[in-house]
């Protein structure tokens, strides 16, 4: 059984290391996280990547803030049958 996330701390990570991905890898979307990281990476070094990323980051840490927790529970989480 996966074991259960909190959604305060997936938002809390979202809004203070968002560009970084790492509340991808907390909720269990690897593939999203390697992406974001991916992204910094390469691009990086131009600097206004930095600014829509962390601006994404907001817009999914509000999102995680105002989500329910069933919610929040059905979307990250693979259930046992």
């Amino acid at each position: 059984m996966t074991p259960l996330r909190s959604r305060i701390a997936a938002a809390v990570l979202c809004l203070l290391l968002g560009p970084f991905g790492i509340h991808k890898f907390y909720v269990g979307q690897w593939g999203w996280g390697i992406v974001s990281l991916f992204l910094l990476i390469t691009l990086g070094w131009t600097g206004w990547i930095w600014g829509i990323v962390y601006a994404i980051s907001i817009a999914e840490a509000i999102l995680l803030f105002t989500m329910s927790n069933e919610d929040f529970q059905n979307k990250y989480h693979v259930r046992p049958l």
